[in-house]
């Protein structure tokens, strides 16, 4: 399957609209939550699911990071 096929069978659950500051902010403490709720955990399986949720709300916040700031220095370059 390639990105595009992928994209287009999951095109309701993607959002090409601008994410706040706020709403990376709550994406990183998400991530930063996960990792702490890891620590008491006992089990490997346990400590790989908070892992892997953290993961899912770095790239999150990476991604709309990287889009609001593409949109910024579009809006400097052409006066928007």
């Amino acid at each position: 399957m390639t990105f595009e096929e992928w994209a287009d069978s999951h095109k309701d659950d993607l959002s090409a609209g601008q994410q706040s500051d706020e709403e990376i902010r709550d994406l990183l403490l998400v991530a930063s939550r996960e990792i702490k709720d890891a620590i008491p955990v006992a089990s490997p399986e346990g400590k790989l699911g908070h892992a892997h949720n953290a993961c899912l709300a770095l790239a999150a916040a990476v991604l709309a990071s990287r889009a609001t700031e593409s949109e910024r220095v579009r809006r400097l370059i052409t006066g928007d």
